[in-house]
């Protein structure tokens, strides 16, 4: 009998699911059932992915707001890709992630923009109007003013990425561009930020 087999048989991964869905267990118990969850599904996909997707399992780890629990979100997404930021929409774990952007520990910040940032390259047309609608670009605009070009970055990245179509990446650049505009406090500010997604910036 193999690994997997083990795992399979020991009901491991629905314990892991039990504690993670339970806010009755500490959030450092919870974190290490999420990043045992995540290793499971790079472990095989195959096999894992499912059980994440349909358990619940989601929606518990972005609701436990640490940046342990956030970095797990984003190496889900880039094990899962599309379907999971499906399931983080249909939750509403992308407004909850896009909250995170504000939150006064710089850590849980930067885990919260990476999310946003995998969202965008890998999120359907559903989810990226879902995190625009949430203030995504109003955020990143705030959070500009220190961390550079992190607008421009998610306008690359979606137009880069896996998650939209042709012709949904030129409405989507559109739609940045007139949130920048609403966000911006000053016509410098403005100036600058819609240069830089009008021309690119590296990811």
């Amino acid at each position: 009998m193999n690994l997997q087999d083990l795992v399979l048989k020991s009901g491991v991964f629905s314990q892991l699911q039990g504690i993670l869905c339970d806010p009755g267990f500490a959030i450092k118990v919870r974190e290490k059932a999420a990043v045992t969850m995540k290793e499971l599904v790079l472990f095989n996909k195959d096999v894992f992915v499912t059980a994440v997707l349909i358990g619940g399992s989601v929606k518990a780890i972005v609701s436990m707001r640490s940046v342990c629990s956030l970095q797990v979100v984003s190496a889900l997404i880039r094990a899962i890709k599309s379907p999971l930021v499906d399931e983080m929409r249909i939750c509403g774990g992308i407004g909850e992630i896009v909250a995170h952007l504000s939150a006064e520990e710089a850590e849980v910040r930067e885990a919260a923009m990476e999310c946003v940032m995998e969202i965008g390259y890998f999120g359907r047309k559903e989810a990226v109007d879902a995190m625009i609608e949430g203030g995504v670009i109003g955020k990143l605009v705030e959070l500009q003013r220190s961390e550079s070009r992190c607008v421009a970055r998610l306008a690359v990245l979606t137009e880069v990425g896996e998650g939209l179509r042709q012709r949904e990446k030129r409405a989507m650049k559109q739609r940045i561009l007139e949130r920048v505009r609403q966000a911006c406090v000053s016509q410098a500010e403005c100036a600058t930020i819609v240069a830089e997604v009008l021309w690119g910036s590296s990811p």
